[in-house]
């Protein structure tokens, strides 16, 4: 697929059902609960050939940035949300490198002396493994933009977050947990419009379709398995949309069916789980609607209890 996905603009053969649509969580501040996935089954030198493959996987994403760095003028201009991601990238001249930060470190660290990105080591190896080869420079594309939306949205550096879940923890969590939405989208959209614009020469809305269903099934779902059950309420949500947005790119692709999202889809319900509103880049998607509440609680559990493809089908009946 990922030959399909760098061929050129024409219309693809796509699968007649879509891949598994699980949620990708990119802890941008802390890479504690990915690592002990694998810290159990990593012996020595096992670990340094993971080491080393993912170290052969930095000249390609640099090279892939640069490239899109090239096209930064065209991209603003079809969407200038693509500065959040290129005007960053753009100011690290020095390149994208990997750094050992530490197991509970942040997954990501800017360098303004040596204008240097650091990708976590540790986090980029456990998202690596948890990825088809032919998808693992997308995967540390996605991990890389993801992280780096996050500077123009006041959260540059590990202490930034800290400060902000501090100030209100139960606020603090569920913003970070939105803009974590908002930037999955924001990554896969940059890569998927850059993709398009590469090879089309102008804007081609299918193409583009097409690149953002297999990147978000193909990459974003092949990491489910990195992270715990989701038990806090902002995760909860988090997966939700995700499951929200990934029913809908699906509807888009395989059905011909409009997109009806242009951003994250940020689901928030009232206690008695009897209303649901959709947020999107900071707005009103949707205003509350009265939904079922056992079937929203359902939903929760199985959300909860890793259970996404049976949730997936039970948003489907809320939305």
């Amino acid at each position: 697929m990922v030959y399909d996905l760098e061929r050129g603009c024409q219309d693809y053969q796509m699968p007649k059902t879509a891949p598994a649509a699980n949620p990708v969580f990119f802890r941008t501040y802390s890479n504690q609960e990915i690592s002990s996935v694998s810290r159990s089954t990593a012996n020595p030198e096992h670990k340094q050939r993971q080491e080393a493959a993912v170290e052969a996987l930095m000249q390609p994403v640099n090279a892939k940035v640069q490239d899109l760095l090239r096209l930064s003028r065209t991209l603003s201009n079809t969407d200038p949300r693509t500065e959040n991601i290129t005007v960053p990238l753009a100011h690290y001249q020095g390149g994208i490198i990997l750094e050992s930060l530490g197991r509970e470190g942040p997954s990501f660290r800017a360098d303004d002396v040596n204008r240097t990105i650091s990708l976590n080591r540790e986090t980029a190896i456990n998202l690596v493994r948890m990825v088809p080869k032919e998808w693992r420079v997308y995967a540390l594309l996605v991990f890389l933009f993801h992280d780096v939306a996050h500077s123009p949205q006041g959260l540059k550096h590990h202490e930034d977050v800290r400060r902000l879940k501090i100030t209100h923890e139960s606020f603090g969590q569920e913003r970070m947990g939105e803009l974590d939405l908002r930037n999955d989208f924001l990554a896969v959209h940059t890569i998927s419009l850059y993709g398009t614009l590469k090879e089309c020469k102008a804007y081609n809305h299918r193409n583009y379709i097409a690149r953002f269903y297999l990147i978000w099934n193909e990459v974003c779902g092949s990491m489910l398995d990195a992270f715990p059950p989701a038990q806090r309420k902002d995760k909860q949500q988090r997966v939700f949309g995700f499951l929200l947005m990934s029913n809908l790119i699906n509807d888009a692709h395989l059905e011909k069916r409009p997109l009806e999202f242009e951003g994250e889809m940020w689901p928030v319900w009232d206690e008695s789980l009897s209303h649901l509103s959709i947020l999107s880049n900071g707005h009103i998607l949707h205003p509350g609607s009265p939904v079922d509440s056992q079937l929203m609680a359902q939903i929760i559990g199985l959300i909860s209890a890793n259970q996404y493809r049976e949730a997936a089908f039970g948003i489907k009946q809320v939305w």
